[in-house]
């Protein structure tokens, strides 16, 4: 090869590197003597913007901001290098100008960032919330192995494999289906008559979707997305272990900042010393600011990473992922999905549909026609009458569920609406027992957007935004959660058993 070839091969490979480099958000590397951004003053739209700077720096450097709307896309960097970095600016819907800042640090030097948003006519009921989901997994290795050596070699349909990404992104891909209303459609005798008549889908749209973080909350990637496999040396835990956690508590510090993220632990629940019991799920109720309550929920001023006196959460018991406990339970395998949707729907709010009454500190189901989930078009019904006729129902069948049989079918999903005084199909994924359990009404849409809006420990754009406040020196929230149990009863034969959930709150779990 000539020198003039050998020349020209490397200005070309010299030109590729430095192309690719740039491309990559990258600038050629070089010394610098200091931390250094190219701005540091900035204006945002109120409707939102992108912010762009050139930090250089002659140490590593970590960038972090202690606002939720401001969201830098590097959030580290190497010595000697240059990267040009944006900062996604999330619109206000607030009525006054906001301040925030983008702290960029190497531990010796530090570079501030401060950002103006100005406030204006921004349109916050057409914005679609993304809210990400961190399953924290709490799994004891001998039962996962007991049950793993129960797969079939030649059969799958009752095989046990540990929880995984995969797995959970196929199921919120399921809960968003039903967020956005477009359930997956009953076919065959799984289908009642009544289904439609309401309407076909879409059924009501949250506008509202689920997705697994990709980031934990000091910006390093999650591998997998949205899940945290925790190995634990006990066989079960007791649900308070996990959800009445303290400060300097395993299970707490696991937790990411609730207005960033949703919490869901997935363990083994500790029996409630009934064989015949499941508790499903127990998630915790948000609070409201007390400028602008919301009935139903408890109150609280202040943006927290975390509560300074519980764990906020939602848990789900691991065993409704075994297919044979499946066998038990009216959804099938479609048990995990459909408890998830579930209890997300009371973490962003809701309550259930049947009427419930304070007893001890807590909810219990009322013998009474009460509204007590604060939404006037869901159909309030009494749940204990609604047992009893269960009851009544099943015994005349000699004690069976036999899914061909309409009639029988037909009473197990019908439910007495308290104020129109009439049979309605039971569809609305706030309700237990026998239900589709696969959609919202629009009141339930317009509580569940004045929670997102207002409420401080759930993720999301809101109408008021104050700065978090550390957990230290701050007042004990009051904690609220619900709880479901199921009563387990004998197998129909085809996978699908005799099941009475309980599912009740609790005002104080402690």
């Amino acid at each position: 090869m000539t020198s003039t070839n050998a020349l020209r091969c490397t200005l070309i490979t010299t030109l590729a590197l430095v192309l690719i480099s740039l491309m990559a958000g990258c600038l050629p590397t070089t010394s610098f003597d200091e931390l250094k951004a190219s701005q540091t003053d900035f204006f945002a739209s109120s409707s939102g913007d992108t912010l762009k700077v050139i930090v250089s720096s002659n140490e590593a450097w970590e960038a972090k901001s202690a606002e939720d709307w401001l969201h830098p896309n590097a959030v580290r960097g190497t010595a000697n290098g240059q990267i040009r970095m944006t900062v996604k600016v999330d619109p206000n819907f607030g009525k006054t100008e906001r301040k925030g800042a983008v702290e960029i640090t190497t531990g010796a030097q530090s570079v501030t960032l401060n950002v103006t948003q100005g406030f204006g006519n921004v349109d916050i009921s057409n914005q679609q919330y993304d809210l990400k989901v961190i399953f924290h997994v709490l799994y004891n290795a001998d039962n996962e192995k007991r049950l793993q050596e129960k797969n079939s070699p030649t059969d799958d349909l009752d095989d046990y494999y540990p929880i995984n990404s995969t797995q959970l992104q196929g199921i919120l891909d399921q809960v968003n289906d039903i967020y956005k209303g477009w359930p997956v459609e009953p076919s065959g005798w799984g289908r009642d008559p009544r289904y439609y008549e309401d309407g076909p889908r879409p059924f009501t749209n949250l506008n509202l979707r689920f997705s697994l973080a990709t980031q934990d909350p000091e910006g390093k990637q999650l591998t997998p997305a949205g899940i945290i496999r925790h190995e634990i040396t006990d066989k079960d835990l007791a649900i308070e272990a996990v959800m009445d956690d303290k400060p300097g508590g395993t299970y707490y510090e696991m937790g990411f900042p609730v207005s960033r993220y949703i919490n869901v632990y997935i363990f083994p629940f500790r029996p409630d010393g009934d064989p015949n019991l499941m508790t499903l799920g127990v998630a915790h109720l948000p609070h409201a600011p007390g400028f602008h309550p919301i009935e139903g929920l408890a109150v609280y001023d202040k943006r927290v990473d975390k509560f300074p006196n519980y764990n906020h959460c939602v848990v789900i018991n691991s065993k409704i992922f075994e297919p044979l406990q499946q066998r038990n339970l009216p959804q099938g395998k479609d048990t995990p999905y459909k408890t998830i949707a579930h209890e997300l729907g009371h973490i962003v709010g809701l309550m259930h549909v049947f009427g419930e009454e304070v007893k001890d500190k807590g909810l219990v189901m009322a013998n009474s026609c009460i509204d007590s989930d604060h939404v006037k078009d869901t159909g309030s019904y009494n749940r204990v009458a609604y047992q009893a006729e269960f009851s009544n129902a099943v015994a005349t069948n000699n004690n069976t569920i036999d899914l061909n049989n309409s009639e029988l079918m037909r009473t197990l999903r019908s439910r007495y609406d308290c104020e129109k005084q009439k049979k309605y199909l039971s569809t609305n994924v706030m309700d237990y027992d026998w239900t589709y359990g696969d959609r919202f009404t629009k009141g339930q849409y317009d509580r569940v957007r004045d929670v997102l809006y207002y409420c401080l420990d759930i993720p999301g754009f809101k109408i008021e935004n104050p700065s978090p406040t550390k957990a230290g020196g701050l007042p004990d929230a009051e904690p609220r959660a619900v709880k479901c149990t199921a009563f387990l009863g004998q197998g129909s034969g085809m996978g699908l058993g005799v099941l009475l959930p309980e599912c009740r709150g609790t005002a104080h779990p402690e």
